[in-house]
């Protein structure tokens, strides 16, 4: 699915504290960002901004090009299919039923957070020098959180991943392969590029490859169902795995909580809470 990138005055905060529950109880907050949507809508149309109108002379407005946009669904890509067809190992492989009618968007979001977030090591393995970055990333992440539904969450986002893996002093690895559709506007033949640690880590001097030389890899997954959309919450699986024989060797499952704060001045922003906190992941 191709996704359109958006730069409207929504913005998203993230806090990683909690508020008190009170603060959104009642309607689902999926309802709330709908309604925030349509208003949103509703002024577009009149501004005849694209899609609703064409762009007028000497100006490219993106700012409404949300409406095109639909909601992600698993396997979209070869490279989503592939996450999504990991099996993980017992436990995690079937979510916990946490939610109740009863619950707000919020109470659930914390139920979540406490009964599916976190990290496991299934195994360790000595003596990787190199990982392989299986799946791309997006040009941008500049979204708008009232449309979190069109765009499959990112377990990873860094856009020079060569960096994070191979400088010291947080870099592991003596090598660090990935996609070369992971580029920006970069052209290139091959399908994977390798990076070493001590040489260029510029993508211009990347090594093109047909296939990655790394045993070890990692991907991830969004979470979807209908209960996680209409409560305003999204997740990922952040999955590393061996490739053969295949075996997942470690999980992160986030969460995330889009909500609108109407005690704030601009009642159509969406702010955003998330957890498991923190990052390196990839790198333990």
């Amino acid at each position: 699915m191709k996704r359109f990138h958006t730069f409207t005055a929504a913005a998203l905060l993230i806090l990683t504290g909690c508020a008190g529950s009170g603060l959104f109880a009642g309607e689902p907050m999926g309802k709330q960002l709908e309604r925030a949507l349509e208003e949103i809508k509703k002024d577009c149309i009149e501004r005849r901004a694209p899609p609703f109108g064409e762009n007028r002379p000497g100006r490219f407005e993106t700012s409404c090009l949300m409406f095109t946009l639909k909601p992600w669904e698993p396997g979209d890509t070869p490279e989503s299919a592939f996450a999504h067809s990991i099996k993980l190992p017992p436990p995690h492989d079937k979510p916990k039923d946490v939610y109740k009618p009863s619950m707000s968007s919020e109470e659930y979001f914390k139920a979540l957070c406490e009964a599916e977030a976190g990290e496991w090591v299934f195994r360790r393995v000595d003596g990787v020098k190199g990982i392989v970055q299986d799946r791309s990333i997006a040009a941008s992440s500049m979204e708008n959180g009232l449309v979190f539904y069109t765009y499959e969450p990112e377990g990873f986002t860094s856009q020079n991943p060569q960096d994070v893996f191979l400088r010291l002093p947080d870099g592991q690895y003596t090598f660090f392969e990935k996609r070369a559709t992971s580029l920006r506007g970069i052209s290139t033949r091959s399908e994977y590029l390798r990076f070493e640690r001590g040489g260029s880590l510029k993508l211009a001097d990347a090594v093109g490859m047909d296939k990655p030389s790394s045993n070890y890899g990692f991907t991830w997954r969004g979470l979807y169902n209908p209960t996680l959309r209409s409560n305003a919450i999204d997740g990922y699986e952040l999955i590393v795995y061996q490739k053969n024989p295949f075996e997942v060797l470690a999980l992160r499952r986030h969460f995330n909580f889009y909500f609108i704060d109407r005690s704030t001045a601009n009642a159509r922003t969406p702010w955003q809470k998330l957890c498991p906190d923190g990052h390196h992941f990839v790198q333990r």
